[in-house]
Formats: structure tokens, C-alpha cells, sequence
């Protein structure tokens, strides 16, 4: 666990919580399966933050 962090992507393990981190989760990974110009305009298209910081 990691207090500072609204979602953690490490190996096989995925934890997020909360109905908007699951956005900010999908936007990871999107980026970790299509890369960064596909999160880019996923991000824009759903007019979300390419990635919101924690804590």
C-alpha cells in the first residue's frame, strides 16, 4: 500500500479505489497496452488529466 498513490500498477497486481480513479486506472492502462500518444488522446477526447496526482 501506498498512501500518496490513487492507484498502483505493479506486475500482475492492479488496486485502485474510488469511481474516478477508475478513470485515471483505465487511462494507465491504456497507456500501458497502446502507448502514450493513444492515452493522449483518450485523455482528451474524455476531457480527463492525463494523470492526477495522489495523496
Amino acid at each position: 500500500m501506498d498512501a500518496d498513490k490513487i492507484f498502483i500498477l505493479d506486475s500482475n497486481v492492479r488496486i485502485s479505489a474510488g469511481v474516478t480513479v477508475g478513470i485515471d486506472f483505465t487511462l494507465a492502462l491504456i497507456e500501458e497496452d497502446f502507448g502514450h500518444n493513444i492515452l493522449i488522446d483518450s485523455a482528451r477526447q474524455m476531457v480527463m488529466l492525463v494523470k492526477r496526482l495522489g495523496g
